[in-house]
């Protein structure tokens, strides 16, 4: 049961991480792709 409460945390942890990271990379591409669309566009 420690073993559990140890490692699920770090676990979730590690998945929060993770999807903070590719959530910030996904919205810095939609971003920065849109600024270059728009510029280019006008």
């Amino acid at each position: 049961m420690i073993a559990a409460g140890t490692g699920a945390p770090a676990m979730g942890i590690a998945l929060l991480v993770l999807g903070a990271v590719l959530a910030a990379f996904v919205l810095w591409r939609v971003l920065y792709r849109r600024r270059r669309a728009t510029s280019v566009d006008r």
